[in-house]
């Protein structure tokens, strides 16, 4: 594993688009961003990173697919035909039946409801999907016995980030970032907020969403913690440079995660910028790390890494997400410290065998 570390910086005080067939959730592999105009994503064609690792299903795993086997815990993948849908062409059993319907600037937003399978000491469960016209899948979540199980990453790229951050935290010695000190920008139907406040009570996440119709849809998922409903470039920037009234005036970010697209399934323009990206970066604490999910289809995805890249600072990698065509950013001051004193490819390691404990 290649790693580079980003210009240094001063420390300054302050869905997912496809996916393929079901089949069993394989590490990620970490890349490193280098020359990404070259090579291979978030690798360069001179570097050497660490090619044996096969992410197509195997015979058996397709057959286990078929015959519903290998269900490891209430989000596996092969639990996917439930909830998918046959929206947009999609492979799931059925439409589902629509609890929420309504018209918004990111288009029809709908969250669908359908039957989940039951583990044991369960009464009633269902899945509840976030969709943007349709097509779209935003979120999942399964409510069980009418609430929402925070536990259940049902989409593959949430597990990817939630062992990314694992991992992070894990390289740092196990050190949990301290309270009061997180940003969710994009809510969707808040499935990795509920995620950490159940796994990581000690963070006290700061979630903004741009459109109310998108919080009123994330309460039917269950997400009922508290929502900013602000632009998050201005809420960030602010007007004219200054930051908004409602923007982080207590202590810097040492978590921060970005997760948003238009109705088009975008990331909005303004949200990869150097503006927003450079004032994000100042209101990051000196080992602050933030978690971006990409499009491995979007032409800007590689632009938008060094971009942030280059506004944080420290180490900077991505994670790729193959079964669902997703690209998670990383990048972290606190992994630059480490990187002081050992080798890059021995950090690589490291979060490597971090990011594998956290998948088992």
């Amino acid at each position: 594993f290649v790693f580079r570390r980003g210009p240094t910086r001063p420390p300054a005080h302050g869905g997912h688009r496809r996916s393929f067939a079901p089949r069993t959730h394989r590490s990620p592999r970490i890349n490193s961003i280098g020359d990404m105009g070259r090579g291979s994503a978030g690798k360069t064609s001179d570097e050497t990173t660490d090619e044996t690792m096969d992410d197509a299903p195997n015979v058996l795993e397709r057959m286990a697919t078929l015959f519903g086997i290998g269900v490891a815990y209430q989000g596996d993948w092969n639990l996917s035909p439930e909830w998918y849908g046959t929206q947009g062409g999609g492979w799931g059993r059925t439409e589902g039946q629509v609890i929420f319907e309504e018209v918004s600037s990111s288009g029809r937003v709908t969250v669908t409801a359908h039957p989940a399978s039951l583990l044991p000491g369960e009464g009633e469960a269902e899945w509840r999907v976030l969709r943007f016209n349709d097509a779209t899948r935003q979120s999942v979540a399964r409510i069980v016995d009418g609430e929402v199980d925070a536990g259940c990453l049902a989409t593959e790229y949430l597990k990817t980030v939630a062992a990314v951050f694992a991992a992070v935290v894990g390289a740092r010695g196990g050190e949990v970032p301290v309270a009061g000190t997180a940003l969710a920008i994009g809510v969707g139907g808040g499935s990795m907020v509920l995620f950490l406040n159940q796994y990581f009570p000690e963070l006290c996440v700061q979630s903004v969403e741009i459109d109310p119709v998108v919080v009123s849809a994330a309460r039917i998922m269950g997400a009922a913690f508290d929502i900013i409903v602000a632009d998050a470039n201005e809420f960030v920037v602010g007007t004219d440079g200054q930051p908004s009234s409602t923007s982080n005036d207590s202590a810097p970010y040492e978590f921060v995660y970005i997760d948003a697209f238009d109705g088009d399934d975008c990331v909005p323009r303004d949200l990869c910028g150097e503006d927003f990206a450079g004032r994000l970066a100042s209101e990051m604490s000196p080992t602050g790390t933030l978690i971006v999910n990409l499009h491995a289809d979007d032409e800007h995805w590689e632009r938008t890494a060094r971009v942030f890249r280059d506004a944080v600072g420290g180490v900077a990698f991505t994670c790729t997400c193959k079964t669902q065509g997703n690209v998670v950013l990383c990048c972290s001051r606190s992994l630059g410290e480490a990187m002081g004193q050992e080798p890059g490819v021995e950090l690589g390691r490291t979060l490597q065998q971090q990011l594998e404990q956290q998948l088992e």
